[in-house]
């Protein structure tokens, strides 16, 4: 047999209660629209964000882009920051223009005539 506990009914309320900020009461007729209470916000403590160390008072958001030009890569931005993402670290500490000429240079670079 597992060795989990169980959590009593009341236990696993109080422990939902604790991470909800926000209920909504729906009434509908999908699956989840019959539920009397719908999560509508988590509660979220404020931290520091591990890049920028800005305080985040809402969880983190990262934008992956698509680019072409120079070469088939992708682009991440931190959308708190609005840092991007260095290749050579992982670090959001790039502006837009760094990180173009970073991918500019690195296209130069292998493909020499």
């Amino acid at each position: 047999m597992s060795e989990e506990k169980r959590l009593e009914s009341w236990e696993v309320e109080k422990t939902i209660n604790e991470l909800v900020e926000e209920w909504t009461h729906v009434t509908g007729e999908t699956a989840l629209e019959r539920a009397d209470l719908v999560i509508k916000k988590l509660k979220f403590t404020p931290k520091a964000c591990e890049d920028c160390n800005l305080i985040l008072t809402e969880p983190r958001t990262i934008h992956l882009n698509s680019n072409k030009i120079p070469f088939p890569h992708w682009k991440e931005v931190c959308q708190t920051c609005k840092k991007y993402r260095n290749p050579r670290n992982g670090k959001f500490e790039y502006n837009y223009s760094q990180t173009a000429s970073y991918y500019l240079t690195l296209y130069k670079k292998n493909n020499k005539d």
